[in-house]
């Protein structure tokens, strides 16, 4: 695994849009646990942050993985959603309240 992931890149962002990375991931991978995320070329806010551990048996190893986005994705996608409530629910008490019900007329 440590083959294929690459220390993260610390430069600007507009160094980032560019692929500076010999590996399709790039994160940290250690004995008993990795967080990573693929390499993309230019800037995408989708892409999955992958969090494991790494547990050793007699009969090999097993890996336990989580998947999700970054938090402030989450946080974008959760603000966009309050505010499209309240809108919402902003004109279905005006439109309830004006005297024409009808839009049509």
């Amino acid at each position: 695994m440590t083959e294929q992931v690459s220390p993260a890149f610390t430069g600007s962002f507009f160094e980032q849009l560019t692929n500076r990375y010999p590996t399709p991931f790039k994160g940290y991978v250690n004995i008993g646990k990795f967080k990573i995320e693929p390499v993309v070329v230019g800037r995408n806010s989708f892409i999955p942050l992958i969090k494991g551990r790494v547990e050793f048996a007699e009969t090999g190893s097993c890996l336990y993985i989580t998947m999700a986005m970054h938090q402030e994705i989450e946080y974008i996608i959760i603000g966009m959603a309050a505010f499209l409530m309240v809108a919402g629910f902003g004109g279905w008490i005006h439109s309830s309240m004006s005297d024409r019900s009808d839009p049509y007329q």
